[in-house]
């Protein structure tokens, strides 16, 4: 069963940074200064800016650690920003044309910066985003705020983005995505995680339901039936005492006490689920007592089927991987079969071919009685024309 499920309600509260700017917004970095009405059609050594675009004709750059390569005689202005966009630097590059400045801006939320540094050439330098000791400009770069978030009361839990996941949380499953306005203010939001026991309670039943399934189809196929007028047929397994076997033992093990015998929910039927008193089947008409048990102790579910030792499906579990997993008894059991089943045949080839000599011995032997036979005929018809 799931962990996060059975756990108690816990209640997470988040708020933005102190900072004005919207929460979780992306680090972006500018020219520190215009750069003369660049010409973004322009290869780079043509397109105006006031720092030429030095250091050969091929140059390279770091974004992030991303390389980006550029020839300053056949790329222009919009081929590097492209490139720049395509690449997995996270960032998006762009011009402004109005206050004539480039801009790099984190695709990811929260405090990240962005790293830059000219490799060989000046690209950086020449757009302004980078200055001549390889230094970003100071206040060129806006860093976004995280997430700033608790949990029941706990210290400052922070996200870098709107989502808080089971990453930053803590809360297995969890994932919840908050958005407010850029304010001045901390706006908080409670959010309450609690159990979700309308999942727990389908896989129980699904759980009881599946061992009713077995019990029906053991019970179909090891049953006989007489017609009206009187013939028994058999089912396929009747006789069988693995079948008888594996019926019973699951009947064992879904009735009886788990646990250690301890513990609030010692079997199923303290659940409600018990037998419909006629067959090996339980009963999930009435579910009262498995709701209450579930809203009022999951921990004792939990344990009552999870536990290592005790659990429910963990005797379950490991009973089925005994009888059907690679060397259990029943896969066994049915290796053996086929084994024998395959020995028939060359017995039924034998039977035939000692039938087929028989048929034809006999068929000789009529053969020579009714040769003899006329033989004698011929006699007798001689001898008694020649005494008369």
């Amino acid at each position: 069963m799931n962990d996060r499920r059975n756990r108690p309600a816990r209640r997470s509260k988040w708020s933005p940074a102190a900072s004005p700017a919207v929460r979780n917004s992306r680090a972006s970095i500018s020219s520190s200064s215009a750069l003369g009405a660049v010409n973004l059609s322009s290869t780079l050594g043509t397109a105006n800016f006031t720092t030429p675009v030095t250091g050969g004709t091929t140059g390279k750059f770091q974004i992030n650690g991303v390389n980006i390569q550029y020839n300053s005689s056949t790329d222009d202005v919009a081929d590097v920003v492209d490139r720049i966009n395509s690449s997995t630097a996270g960032v998006v590059a762009g011009y402004d044309s109005i206050n004539d400045r480039f801009t790099l801006t984190n695709k990811g939320t929260g405090s990240v910066g962005v790293a830059l540094q000219d490799v060989t050439g000046n690209f950086l330098k020449a757009t302004g985003l980078l200055k001549a000791d390889n230094t970003q400009v100071a206040g060129a770069l806006q860093l976004g705020n995280n997430l700033h978030y608790t949990v029941n009361g706990g210290g400052t839990l922070t996200s870098q983005s709107n989502t808080i996941t089971a990453a930053s949380s803590g809360l297995t499953g969890l994932s919840v995505t908050a958005l407010a306005k850029a304010t001045t203010d901390k706006p908080s939001f409670t959010i309450t995680v609690g159990s979700d026991t309308q999942k727990i309670k389908s896989a129980i039943t699904d759980f009881v339901n599946a061992y009713n399934g077995v019990q029906s189809q053991i019970g179909t196929s090891t049953a006989s039936s007489t017609d009206a007028k009187g013939v028994v047929t058999a089912g396929i397994l009747a006789g069988d005492p693995e079948a008888d076997n594996i019926s019973s033992h699951l009947r064992t093990l879904v009735t009886s006490a788990h646990n250690g015998g301890t513990g609030s929910i010692a079997n199923l039927e303290s659940l409600g689920l018990a037998s419909n008193g006629y067959d090996d089947s339980l009963s999930t008409s009435d579910t009262s007592l498995l709701d209450a048990a579930l809203a009022n102790n999951p921990d004792a579910v939990k344990s009552f089927f999870t536990d290592s030792a005790y659990g429910l499906a963990t005797n379950v579990d490991s009973y089925l991987q005994a009888t059907t997993g690679d060397n259990g008894e029943l896969t066994n059991h049915q290796a053996s079969l086929t084994k024998a089943a395959a020995a028939i045949d060359p017995q039924v080839a034998d039977m035939e071919k000692l039938v087929q000599d028989d048929i034809t011995r006999m068929n000789a032997s009529f053969v020579a009685m009714e040769t003899a036979a006329a033989a004698n005929n011929t006699q007798l018809a001689f001898l008694t024309k020649s005494f008369s």
